[in-house]
């Protein structure tokens, strides 16, 4: 197994924790980067959301709701909670006659802290509409109620809905529905393991369609793309993760992260796709290691790197802003394959 690469958190110059990234990159209808563990499964987490949206567009539900490209932006995030985010996910709901008890993601505080503490300060507390899926939620019951399949169950691995999730996100990734693992993500929506080589080749997909993805399909991948690309900030918040991934090339880059230090990322003008796990799990290796990738692979310039801002930064500051540390790993010489 090629070696995944090693990162190592310093503080005072002594190192205080250690973390494993594999990473897999396809193109041109082949690996070009295997890093540590490419081949067993890895459940995606969240990175699937842009995949799980595909059905509300192949459905017809997207046109028969009216469902702009802010709300299928929603659809595909890890909200944050925010004003803009909660108005997306009211609105998609009032579009097909729900309320908010038609979503089974559960609650939790916002994941903004700007929201959350915004929220504490009002005196509200949180609702469904404040988990970080409810956008994907709401795109699966719209979904549900377009195909007059039953809302209430619309998480059950066997419902309309979930399995045309797993068929579409196995046609991108190129393998069978029925070999992927189905586990339970944290809003309780059926989420799916696939190796990494897989993962990469259906977010290679998702921002170039090539000829093994129907046109339908195509379509659907490219609206997707031009929504979250559009609207970084609507798929995250401000600053964090994605919405800073994507706002700092614009266009130029889909991203989409997930739960246990998962990472993808496709590339529409070259047809990269790139995903990267933290092997224990941990999110602090997670953008600089990514930032760095796509560095070699000549998508980002030094200056969008930069832009990207502390979410990739890799040095650690403590609350009054003193350096106290840094994250250090070095990108292996393979990664100059990922250049174009």
């Amino acid at each position: 197994m090629p070696t995944p690469i090693p990162v190592t958190v310093t503080r005072g110059g002594l190192p205080e924790s250690r973390h494993r990234v594999s990473v897999a990159a396809w193109r041109g209808g082949r690996t070009v980067l295997a890093l540590g563990e490419v081949a067993g499964p890895v459940f995606t987490r969240s990175s699937a959301k842009p995949f799980q949206a595909l059905e509300l567009l192949l459905s017809g539900a997207a046109e028969r709701f009216g469902v702009t490209d802010e709300e299928l932006a929603v659809v595909c995030a890890s909200h944050g909670a925010e004003e803009r985010h909660l108005d997306a996910v009211r609105s998609l709901l009032r579009k097909g006659g729900l309320g908010e008890d038609a979503l089974a993601c559960g609650v939790h505080p916002p994941a903004c802290t700007r929201a959350s503490v915004a929220l504490a300060r009002s005196g509200g507390r949180p609702t469904v509409l404040h988990n970080n899926c409810s956008g994907k939620h709401s795109g699966m019951v719209l979904t549900a109620l377009h195909l007059g399949a039953p809302v209430e169950g619309y998480l059950d691995p066997a419902h309309p809905v979930q399995v045309a999730n797993r068929r579409n996100l196995a046609l991108f990734a190129g393998v069978e529905p029925g070999s992927i693992p189905i586990g339970t993500d944290g809003c309780s929506a059926p989420n799916f393991a696939l190796p990494l080589e897989a993962q990469a080749r259906a977010f290679a997909r998702l921002a170039a369609p090539d000829a093994s993805i129907p046109p339908a399909h195509a379509d659907a991948a490219r609206r997707v793309v031009r929504a979250m690309t559009a609207h970084p900030r609507m798929v995250a918040w401000e600053g964090e993760g994605d919405a800073a991934l994507m706002g700092a090339a614009p266009g130029r880059l889909v991203s989409k992260l997930g739960a246990e230090g998962v990472q993808g990322v496709g590339v529409p003008g070259s047809g990269l796709g790139l995903v990267l796990k933290v092997e224990d799990g941990g999110a602090r290796p997670r953008l600089p290691v990514t930032v760095a990738l796509l560095r070699a692979a000549g998508v980002l310039s030094a200056e969008e790197a930069d832009r990207v801002g502390p979410a990739a930064d890799t040095v650690l500051r403590n609350h009054r802003g003193i350096e106290v540390g840094r994250i250090e790993f070095e990108v292996p010489a393979a990664a100059r394959a990922l250049a174009v």
